[in-house]
């Protein structure tokens, strides 16, 4: 599965969604150190990157946002259309 998180706007953690493709249901222990996702940071346009701690009151603020929707929450909130260059 494979999908693009715009963390430039999107002040919360991230879960990750995978679809399990073993052939056999049951309860399965998954040591801890073993990879479940590959991300793979890029530039979409140039721009200066800042670095700075999280912003505390701005998640809890977007927390709120996020909790008054039930359905496709990143998407309907956050998600936005790129322009091509």
């Amino acid at each position: 599965m494979e999908g693009v998180v715009d963390t430039d706007a999107y002040h919360r953690q991230v879960n990750f969604p995978f679809f399990w493709d073993g052939h056999e249901e049951g309860e399965y222990l998954i040591e801890a150190g073993t990879p479940l996702v590959h991300v793979i940071p890029f530039k979409r346009e140039q721009t200066e990157l800042q670095f700075d701690t999280w912003d505390e009151e701005q998640m809890i603020k977007d927390e709120l946002l996020h909790m008054t929707k039930f359905h496709d929450n990143y998407r309907r909130l956050w998600w936005h259309k790129r322009k091509a260059k």
